[in-house]
């Protein structure tokens, strides 16, 4: 009897250790797999965003390529441009367009290039449009425009000046007309100047302050 215990005992000993080198091996053995699966995924990982930094650098230097490229075929005038000088002349409300001539040392210019070109011209002014086509060139001018009329007086009386082609104000016809029987609001009209636009305005205009 004695000795069916002591097999039992032993017998039993025998599973229970069996059984803790069992759940040890297991442990220890999904503590490797799993720490191996986990430097898997972190290199993974890291070669994933390795990657997508590699195509972000890529996709920056194109850009920046492609933008010099733009740059570089920026338009440019040549032989065959309309270069158009547009004035708005303030005293007379008028806007007159003439064509420049494009000289040698003009073709090829760029608009930055350009507008430096034009402030050794004017003192003032800006680019509307900028193409190969077309270049069109705004000033503003507080003058009179050419071929105009100014009526005014000059020693008390009425007389008539004309703008030629150059905007040169010559003097076009004197009158024996005095301003002394006008109103007041008319002799401070001519002082400062009546401006018309054709010859026959002026006659009218005369017309009126004779009769």
């Amino acid at each position: 009897m004695m000795r069916r215990r002591r097999n039992r005992s032993f017998f039993i000993s025998f599973i229970v250790i069996a059984v803790l080198f069992t759940s040890l091996g297991y442990g220890i053995g999904y503590y490797r797999f799993g720490r191996s699966i986990n430097n898997n995924i972190n290199n993974e990982t890291a070669e994933h965003l390795k990657t997508e930094e590699n195509i972000d650098t890529n996709e920056d230097d194109q850009d920046s390529t492609d933008e010099q490229i733009v740059t570089n075929m920026a338009e440019s005038i040549d032989e065959n441009t309309n270069l158009v000088l547009r004035t708005s002349y303030l005293r007379c409300g008028s806007t007159q367009e003439e064509m420049l001539l494009v000289e040698n040392n003009m073709i090829g210019l760029k608009e930055e290039e350009l507008i430096v070109y034009f402030k050794n011209i004017y003192d003032s002014f800006s680019i509307e449009s900028f193409s190969k086509e077309e270049v069109i060139i705004y000033r503003e001018d507080k003058n009179i425009c050419p071929n105009h009329f100014l009526v005014t007086e000059e020693n008390g009386y009425i007389i008539v000046y004309k703008f030629n082609e150059n905007g040169e104000k010559i003097k076009f016809k004197e009158t024996q007309a005095s301003i002394a029987r006008l109103p007041l609001k008319d002799q401070s009209l001519l002082k400062e100047g009546i401006v018309k636009s054709s010859i026959d305005e002026v006659h009218q205009l005369l017309e009126d302050y004779s009769s």
